[in-house]
C-alpha cells in the first residue's frame, strides 16, 4: 500500500487495496479484512447516513471478497456467509449487515444484482440487501459453475472450462444495448 501524508484536507486510509464500487459507491478492505463504505447511505453502519469519507461498516466481519451493487454491498467471509447490507428496492433498506446465505465459493456483483458460486456447484443471484431471489438463468441452472466475472453482464466459466456470458451487452456499433436472459457462448473472430 502507498504511503500517503495526512494534511487537514485528506486523511491517510488504510484500505489495502482490496476495492468494489457499484453506482456512487465504494466499499474497501482494511488490511485485517474488515469493510468500509463511503457514498450515498447505507453505508452498513446502521443508518442511512451518507459519506463522502469511510465509515466502517457494523458487526467486525472478516470478509475475503466484497461486492457493490448500486444501491447495496455484500461481504463473503472465508468459511462462505454472505452478508449484505444497504438499499433494497422491495421492502425496508438493510442498514447492518445481514447474512443471506452460506456455503458460498465467489462472491461477485453485477449492474443491479449480485452473484455467488456456491460449494454446490450452483449459482445464486439477487437483487437488493434483502435476498430478493432471481430467477435462475436459463441454461445454466444445474451446471457446475468454477467461477464468475462480472460488470453488467455475467460470464460463468463450468468446471469444464466452457463459458457462457448473460446480461445486458452493448453492441459497440451503435448505441443499442440488449438483455440477454439466457447465456451465449463468447466467440472469437479468428483474424
Amino acid at each position: 500500500m502507498a504511503q500517503v501524508a495526512s494534511s487537514p484536507h485528506f486523511t491517510l486510509l488504510s484500505i489495502d487495496g482490496r476495492f468494489a464500487r457499484g453506482g456512487i459507491t465504494v466499499c474497501g478492505l482494511h488490511a485485517d479484512s474488515t469493510a468500509a463504505c463511503w457514498g450515498p447511505g447505507p453505508l452498513g453502519d446502521g443508518t442511512t447516513d451518507s459519506s463522502a469519507t469511510p465509515v466502517v461498516v457494523s458487526g467486525g466481519h472478516r470478509f475475503v471478497e466484497i461486492a457493490v451493487v448500486d444501491g447495496f454491498a455484500c461481504g463473503r467471509e472465508a468459511e462462505g456467509k454472505v452478508w449484505c447490507w444497504g438499499e433494497d428496492e422491495v421492502g425496508p433498506d438493510v442498514l447492518l449487515p445481514t447474512e443471506v446465505l452460506t456455503g458460498a465459493l465467489s462472491l461477485s456483483a453485477g449492474w443491479q444484482w449480485a452473484q455467488v458460486v456456491q460449494a454446490s456447484g450452483q449459482q445464486g443471484r439477487w437483487e437488493g440487501a434483502g435476498l430478493e431471489a432471481l430467477a435462475p438463468v436459463l441454461g445454466v441452472s444445474g451446471l457446475p459453475v468454477e467461477s464468475f466475472a462480472s460488470n453488467s453482464e455475467f460470464c460463468l466459466r463450468l468446471v469444464d472450462g466452457q463459458a457462457y456470458c448473460y446480461g445486458e451487452i452493448q453492441d459497440r456499433s451503435s448505441a443499442w444495448y440488449y438483455e440477454h436472459y439466457f447465456p451465449v457462448q463468447p466467440v472469437r473472430q479468428n483474424p
